[in-house]
C-alpha cells in the first residue's frame, strides 16, 4: 500500500473554539492548558479510504509503535 495513493485531505482540527492567550484562566496546576487536536475526523476518512485493507494498516502502525517493525 502506497500512501501517497490514497486521496483524502487530512486537516485535524483544534477543539477548543477559542485560542488560548497568557490572560486565559489558569488550571488547578497554574499552567495554562494545552487545546487538544480532534484526529476522529481523520481518523475516519482514513478508515473509510483504506477499506478492507484497515485492520493490515492498523497492525502495522501498531508494530511500528511498539519498536517491532522500522521504516523501509
Amino acid at each position: 500500500m502506497n500512501p501517497a495513493d490514497l486521496s483524502i485531505a487530512i486537516s485535524p482540527t483544534l477543539t477548543t473554539k477559542t485560542p488560548i492567550t497568557p490572560s486565559s484562566v489558569l488550571n488547578k496546576n497554574g499552567k495554562i492548558p494545552i487545546p487538544r487536536v480532534d484526529l476522529e475526523p481523520t481518523y475516519i476518512q482514513l478508515k473509510a479510504a483504506l477499506g478492507d485493507q484497515w485492520a493490515d494498516y492498523k497492525a502495522a502502525v501498531n508494530a511500528f509503535t511498539l519498536g517491532m517493525r522500522y521504516q523501509n
